[in-house]
Formats: structure tokens, C-alpha cells, sequence
């Protein structure tokens, strides 16, 4: 088991942005949308996760958010973390609630669906559209 295991990749951090430490991220998620309200975020730097509590957090483009975290308020203190990939916990994203398969929505992409009646295969499943 790896420190990775129970949190899943939302995106990266791009460039500091600006002179009292913010930074562009780049989000790699379906609904950017979902992100807006986010109160932290961790960190993978030198191989271990770090929470961030963002004190800010602003919309730049679809995928792009301008973030301030608390306690980091110089570009200089934000620098090192460019290009760090940033996590959530798995338990932030909603359930696919179905009776035997208590799984997170996106660890079903790469699964066959089969017609449960005739037991012919439809298709592999290769993204998640809400």
C-alpha cells in the first residue's frame, strides 16, 4: 500500500501566480465546475501527500483555478510546488450506489458491460458523463 492509495489525481499545479503567493492549477477532472467551493487540496511533494488549505480560490478558464493557500502568502514559498500533481481523498467523490458494487463512479472505467439477460458484451466502459 502506497501513501497514494485512497486519494485520487484532480490535476497539477502550473505557475505561481502573481507577488503574495498564488498559483494556477490546472484541474483534469470531468466537471471543473464541482471544484469551485473546494476548502483544500494535497500536495504530492518529494513523494508525500500534504494537506493545503486554500484561503482562495478563483475560476481562470475551464480547467484553470487561481488558489491561495493559508500560510503561504509569497510567490517565493509557492515555487517550489510548481508542477506538484495535487489529490483528493476518494471519499470526496460521490458512490455508485448499485446493491453488490459499492465502488467510487470512477473505478469503473475500464469494466465490461455485459446485458445482464442474454449475457452478450456491450462495450468496455471508457469515461463516466453525468
Amino acid at each position: 500500500m502506497t501513501e497514494l492509495d485512497g486519494y485520487t489525481y484532480i490535476g497539477k499545479i502550473s505557475k505561481t501566480h502573481g507577488y503574495e503567493g498564488g498559483v494556477m492549477v490546472v484541474l483534469d477532472v470531468e466537471n471543473p465546475d464541482e471544484y469551485e467551493e473546494l476548502e483544500s487540496v494535497f500536495v504530492e511533494f518529494n513523494g508525500k501527500l500534504t494537506p493545503f488549505f486554500i484561503r482562495e480560490i478563483q475560476r481562470a478558464g475551464s480547467t484553470n483555478f487561481r488558489i491561495w493557500f493559508y500560510d503561504y502568502n509569497s510567490d517565493e514559498k509557492m515555487e517550489d510546488f510548481v508542477g506538484c500533481p495535487l489529490y483528493l481523498p476518494d471519499d470526496c467523490f460521490p458512490k455508485f450506489g448499485v446493491d453488490y458494487f459499492d465502488e467510487t463512479i470512477r473505478d469503473i472505467v475500464g469494466y465490461t458491460a455485459i446485458e445482464k439477460s442474454t449475457g452478450n458484451v456491450i462495450g468496455e466502459i471508457y469515461d463516466i458523463v453525468d
